[in-house]
């Protein structure tokens, strides 16, 4: 359950120009039944770090989320389920699952490989799948999220410095949650965002 409805300022990355903005914009906004929330661009250009540092700047919300343009919402009470566990103080950074139109998981958090530094869980599986132990069906602690969807307090984002350089978004994110992990707070997947 949510403590308190606050401020949720929609980030959209990898936006190339205003109308790819506007339809990732409408379609949160139609497809979003939490009513409290901002939805802003960070630039025109793609991923670019600064672009999304200037958006955290402009951003008025005590949560962010970082949603890339192409991902479309497909569960109205998406932003609940992220905020159910940003509220929470142990928890940094919230992702849900993200699937391509086939079906298939693209993303559902990631886990640290000491051969392949980061390696994405579950990638390629069906949608319906329960996964490995039933993990995906079941909110998770991981080691990092997606940048794709990803939330996070203001309060945290700060306190460890946000993100880090021109590095791409998945890199970008991964640094970020495991930044959020060396302050001790999870990163946590959860499958019904």
């Amino acid at each position: 359950a949510l403590d308190r409805k606050p401020l949720v300022s929609v980030i959209v990355t990898g936006a190339k120009s205003e109308g790819e903005f506007s339809e990732c914009s409408r379609q949160v906004s139609a497809h979003s039944v939490y009513e409290n929330l901002e939805i802003l661009p960070a630039g025109f250009d793609g991923y670019d770090a600064a672009s999304v540092s200037d958006a955290v700047r402009r951003a008025k919300g005590d949560y962010f989320v970082f949603l890339d343009v192409t991902v479309a919402v497909m569960t109205p009470q998406w932003l609940e389920e992220l905020l159910m566990f940003a509220q929470r103080e142990d928890v940094g950074a919230v992702g849900g699952a993200l699937y391509a139109p086939d079906g298939r998981v693209l993303y559902a958090g990631y886990a640290l490989d000491a051969r392949t530094g980061i390696r994405p869980l579950h990638q390629g599986a069906v949608r319906g799948d329960y996964g490995y132990m039933s993990r995906l069906t079941i909110a998770q602690n991981v080691s990092a999220v997606s940048g794709a969807c990803l939330m996070v307090s203001r309060a945290n984002y700060d306190r460890v410095g946000g993100l880090s350089g021109d590095c791409g978004r998945e890199l970008a994110a991964a640094d970020l949650c495991l930044k959020l992990g060396r302050a001790g707070l999870l990163q946590v997947f959860t499958p019904f965002a």
